[in-house]
């Protein structure tokens, strides 16, 4: 009986459905908010590490071709994939054997 539901219906019965779903102000109440920079993030877990790595800090990945300084790690891969030509499984060795496997290296 694929269906079923449907037919149980008759066109005189009104159903409401309601999705539940945060409106505009409510989301952007929980946002956190940067005090250095002012950029504002749904989870607190993304501002620190907005603050930890990314705001007031130098890039200290470093392209070993070019020179060009990246902030995180994947960035400096996908630099290296499209604008070298490098291998992504030459880059990922590579990255080892440079950053080490550390949380702060890892690549998020």
């Amino acid at each position: 009986m694929e269906n079923s539901w449907r037919t149980e219906l008759s066109s005189d019965d009104t159903v409401a459905l309601q999705i539940e779903m945060p409106n505009y102000s409510d989301v952007k109440s929980n946002n956190f908010h940067c005090g250095r920079c002012g950029k504002q993030y749904l989870r607190k877990r993304t501002l620190q590490r907005h603050m930890r790595y990314d705001c007031g800090t130098e890039p200290r990945f470093p392209c070993f071709i070019c020179g060009l300084r990246f902030r995180r790690r994947y960035a400096l891969t996908s630099h290296l994939v499209a604008v070298h030509g490098v291998q992504r499984d030459e880059v990922e060795y590579s990255m080892l054997s440079l950053f080490g496997t550390d949380k702060e290296s890892a690549p998020y």
